[in-house]
């Protein structure tokens, strides 16, 4: 058994007050990060971005708690980015470390739940004292909201708000881009409602508007994959056939004039019935002016509209007198 012990007694004020001040920096660090929007990272900088930190809004953000991705125990965040953004990430990370800039970037992640959410990524690279990358750090924010307000803003800017169809802007956007690219042959169909004002004048606008949207309608089930319709004035559409001859653009005329009779048809009411009047043009050789095209197209459609003039005003008209014959003699 000892009889005696030797101990050493060392003052350990200084560190106990770094500790707790440590501890007490890392605390408030935890709680500001905590508030901040979205989800704070740091990350080593190999194949699979493995997470060394993450702070609370890991879980709001991706569905995770923070222990499921810290050192990608349950998932690395890698594994939630969708798919086609990985290899630009990796390739913008990589510009943004060897130009030592700010990373910036915005992509869509698969949370837990299912589904996609639109991020903004901004973060940095952590150097070693000899130029090494040690780790990654950033922020990951939801910007789901945004995206929608934008692709919103975007959608009516592009289209038409009455039928849902493209827009003239929109329209003349890709006419000018398809003739710069020289897509040839480029065909262009215009059609224009018969008989819409006296609709308007005898049922009011809404009618004529009711007219509109279904006519918008049959002319969309008769267009292929990468043709373009669009309303380009208060009664006419009409519709860009990327390499489309003069020959099939005749024959998708024909199958749009068939597609309204099938149409007329089944409507009772002769004044419900709905024609147009089309043309259309082609651009063959790249070296023409798609305006040249769309003049020609103009020009048939209104030969058109000269020729079934009478017919279309004076059955409409004949419906409209019926329909108020039977309902007072009077009238």
């Amino acid at each position: 058994n000892p009889k005696s012990q030797i101990c050493l007694i060392q003052d350990i004020d200084e560190q106990k007050r770094m500790h707790e001040a440590l501890v007490k920096s890392e605390k408030e660090k935890a709680i500001l990060l905590s508030h901040l929007p979205g989800m704070v990272y740091r990350c080593s900088y190999d194949s699979k971005w493995t997470t060394l930190y993450v702070s609370s809004g890991c879980h709001e953000l991706t569905g995770y708690h923070p222990d499921q991705i810290i050192m990608n125990k349950a998932i690395s965040y890698k594994d939630l980015i969708a798919k086609e953004y990985v290899g630009t990430l990796s390739q913008e990370w990589r510009r943004s470390l060897d130009e030592r800039i700010p990373f910036r970037c915005e992509y869509e992640i698969t949370p837990a739940g299912g589904g996609r959410k639109w991020v903004m990524e901004m973060g940095r690279g952590i150097y070693e004292p000899d130029g090494k990358v040690s780790a990654l750090e950033g922020i990951v924010v939801d910007i789901s909201d945004r995206k929608a307000k934008d692709a919103r803003i975007q959608y009516l800017n592009d289209h038409d708000i009455t039928t849902g169809v493209y827009n003239r802007r929109f329209f003349e956007m890709v006419k000018h881009r398809l003739d710069e690219e020289c897509s040839v042959p480029l065909s262009i169909i215009i059609g224009d409602i018969n008989g819409v004002r006296i609709i308007n004048d005898a049922f009011g606008q809404l009618e004529g508007d009711k007219m509109i949207v279904t006519a918008s309608r049959i002319l969309q089930s008769c267009l292929r994959d990468g043709d373009i319709l669009a309303r380009t004035g208060g009664n006419e559409f009409s519709i860009l056939l990327p390499n489309t001859g003069g020959e099939e653009a005749y024959s998708i005329m024909k199958s749009m004039v068939e597609a309204f009779k099938e149409y007329n048809s089944s409507a009772t009411n002769r004044a419900r019935h709905i024609t147009l009047s089309f043309g259309y043009g082609t651009k063959e050789m790249s070296h023409e002016n798609m305006d040249l095209a769309k003049k020609e197209a103009e020009k048939n459609m209104y030969k058109r509209k000269l020729l079934a003039r009478n017919s279309y005003h004076n059955a409409i008209l004949s419906s409209i007198m019926a329909t108020l014959h039977e309902k007072n003699q009077e009238t």
